[in-house]
C-alpha cells in the first residue's frame, strides 16, 4: 500500500471513531455524563401509548428556585430551573423525569472537617422561614469505617450536566472557599480518607431523599431520609450526592401532572406530561 492509500484509510478510520466530551478531573468545561441507578419511587416514567406515532412532552408548569427539574430519554437529556419550558421527547423514547434541589450555601461547623450543604432555599415545609429541601452534613476522616451497601437497583436514568455546575469536594480547607453556586455535589476521597454523610431527623423536608450514588457505575449506595433517626452513610468511594424529591402524579383530562412537595406539603414544582 502506497503513502497516499495508507493516509486515506487512516483518515476514514479516524472519522468512524466517536470522541463524547468528558470534563477533565479539576477543569469546569465540558459535560459530565451521569447515570444513576434509582428505585421507581424517586423518578417517573412515561412511554408513549402510540409508540411509532407519538412522542412524550414534558412541560415544566411550575418551579421554585433552587430545584433543578431533570428530563431524559436516556440518550439526550435537559436540565430546567425556570417554568415554562418545554422538553419533546424523540419517538418510540420512553421519557424520565426527576426533581433535585441544589446546593446554594455552606456552613462550617466548629468540629473539624465537617460543613454543612444546604440545598433548595425555601423547599421546605415552613411559612415563617426559609427553610431548606435539604440539609447535609459532610465529614471527612481516616478513622471512619465504611457502611454496608444498602440498595441494589437495575433501573438506570442517564443525563448531562456541564461540569462548571458540578462542586467537587476532596476533603481540602480550598473546597470551602469556592463559590457555593456549583448546584451538584460530587465527593472524592483520597488516600485514606473516608467521607460520611449524615442528617437530622426533620419532618419538614419529608419526601426529600439525600441519595448517594457511586459516581463510577451509578449504583445508589444509600438514602437518607429526614424522617428517620440516625441516618448516616459513610464511604470511601467517589459518589455523587442529589437529594431527590419523590414524584406525586396524578391524572388529569390532558394528561399527567407530576408535582413535586416537600413536608406536608409544600409544591416545590409541578409538570405536566402528555403525548402529541
Amino acid at each position: 500500500m502506497n503513502k497516499i492509500a495508507l493516509f486515506q484509510v487512516l483518515i476514514l478510520f479516524l472519522g468512524l471513531i466517536h470522541f463524547p466530551l468528558y470534563a477533565q478531573p479539576g477543569g469546569n468545561t465540558g459535560t459530565l455524563k451521569i447515570k444513576l441507578r434509582l428505585p421507581s419511587d424517586l423518578y417517573f416514567e412515561m412511554a408513549p401509548y402510540r409508540r411509532k406515532q407519538n412522542r412524550i412532552v414534558f412541560n415544566v408548569d411550575a418551579l421554585m428556585e433552587g430545584l433543578a427539574i431533570i428530563t431524559s430519554d436516556n440518550q439526550t437529556s435537559s436540565i430546567f430551573r425556570q417554568a415554562g419550558m418545554i422538553d419533546t421527547m424523540q419517538k418510540r423514547k420512553t421519557g424520565y423525569l426527576i426533581a433535585s434541589p441544589t446546593c446554594d450555601s455552606i456552613v462550617i461547623q466548629d468540629i473539624q472537617d465537617t460543613s454543612i450543604y444546604y440545598f433548595g432555599k425555601g423547599g421546605g415545609e415552613d411559612l415563617a422561614n426559609n427553610v431548606h429541601a435539604a440539609e447535609v452534613k459532610i465529614y471527612f476522616s481516616e478513622d471512619a469505617d465504611p457502611s454496608i451497601k444498602r440498595v441494589r437497583i437495575k433501573d438506570r436514568v442517564k443525563f448531562g450536566v456541564e461540569a462548571n455546575k458540578v462542586r467537587s469536594l476532596k476533603g481540602d480547607p480550598s473546597d470551602l472557599t469556592e463559590p457555593p453556586e456549583h448546584g451538584f455535589i460530587k465527593i472524592e476521597p483520597s488516600g485514606s480518607k473516608k467521607v460520611t454523610l449524615f442528617i437530622d431527623e426533620e419532618p419538614r423536608r419529608g419526601n426529600v431523599l439525600v441519595s448517594i450514588f457511586n459516581a463510577n457505575n451509578g449504583r445508589l449506595l444509600a438514602t437518607l431520609d429526614p424522617k428517620k433517626q440516625g441516618q448516616r452513610f459513610t464511604t470511601k468511594n467517589k459518589v455523587y450526592v442529589f437529594p431527590l424529591i419523590r414524584p406525586y402524579v396524578i391524572s388529569t383530562g390532558t394528561g399527567t401532572k407530576i408535582t413535586f412537595q416537600v413536608g406536608d406539603p409544600k409544591v416545590n414544582g409541578s409538570v405536566s406530561a402528555s403525548e402529541e
